[in-house]
């Protein structure tokens, strides 16, 4: 099972299948979320809204939401990388005075090398895993209305159009420019508080409610996701630790096994 989800997996991702396939149903989902998450604050008055945007912001501020960037067990796994190739151009320097060593001496640099070797490989395996998981952890970055909210993130706030080659054309710059520009506006119209002339003139009230709407589901979208994001940052991290943690223990024991087998009498 866990092999055909790696083969799937792998190549579901490659092959960009998530987009392709499951796009309208993606959609769907999220209109019908919408719309049940719009129907559960219809039936508050304004205060109950001012109470609830207030008391959801108070508590999204107490969410700690630290980068998994800094894990202990990635900053080891570069660390192993690093002294690897530093290993490899020590043993290349000093590899023709090799011959001279005694034999137990010689036995014992080769299990060590063994031993880094599957250091080695589980660094990698670490490295590859945590920068291959980077593409989809994060579930509401698949939604246009009901992941990030607009005042907070950029996700929401800026085009997904704006050019963010390395090398850009003039051109490129231009529509990043254009893009800002238009971006900007509507931030402004999305903040900006309801007025007279902006709804006719006839329906202030209807529009300060809609409006408490809106603040009190960005905020509640925006804790939510915090939440989420701080439980996957969290199970990642246990994840990977334990995977640390079963390789490295399998490399002690690989290693004591060959240094068994290399000095067991014959």
């Amino acid at each position: 099972m866990g092999a055909r989800r790696l083969f799937f997996g792998f190549f579901d991702e490659l092959t960009d299948r998530f987009g392709t396939h499951y796009a309208g149903k993606l959609d769907a989902l999220e209109t019908a979320t919408e719309t049940r998450i719009n129907k559960e604050l219809e039936g508050l008055d304004p205060a109950q809204l001012a109470e609830l945007t207030k008391s959801t912001r108070e508590q999204r501020k107490l969410i700690s939401t630290g980068a998994a960037y800094g894990n202990e067990v990635v900053s080891t796994s570069k660390q192993i990388l690093a002294f690897g190739a530093a290993g490899i151009g020590l043993t290349a320097a000093f590899s023709k005075d090799l011959a001279t060593l005694p034999t137990p001496l010689l036995k014992l640099i080769g299990v060590a090398a063994i031993f880094y070797l599957n250091l080695t490989i589980l660094a990698l395996y670490t490295l590859f895993c945590f920068l291959w998981q980077t593409r989809f952890r994060y579930p509401f970055l698949y939604f246009s209305r009901i992941g990030n909210a607009v005042p907070y993130f950029y996700y929401r706030a800026i085009s997904t159009e704006t050019p963010r080659t390395v090398f850009q054309t003039a051109a490129e710059k231009m529509i990043g420019a254009s893009h800002y520009a238009n971006d900007l506006v509507d931030f402004v119209r999305y903040l900006r508080p309801p007025t007279k002339d902006s709804d006719g003139g006839g329906a202030e009230g209807t529009a300060a409610l809609d409006c408490a709407r809106k603040q009190a589901r960005d905020e509640l979208q925006q804790y939510f996701l915090h939440l989420s994001y701080q439980g996957y940052v969290n199970q990642y991290e246990v994840r990977m630790n334990n995977q640390f943690l079963y390789g490295l223990i399998a490399s002690v024991a690989a290693a004591l096994a060959l240094a068994v087998y290399a000095y067991w009498p014959r």
